[in-house]
């Protein structure tokens, strides 16, 4: 699925990229939300 999404990248690649942006999201939304 994330292999169709983008096409040329690997699917270990895409999935460590999609983690690693979530982990950024979900501390933006926490410092947010307890300001």
């Amino acid at each position: 699925m994330a292999q169709d999404l983008l096409g040329h990248s690997t699917p270990a690649v895409t999935l460590q990229y999609v983690e690693s942006y979530i982990e950024k999201v979900r501390f933006v939304l926490e410092q947010l939300d307890t300001s």
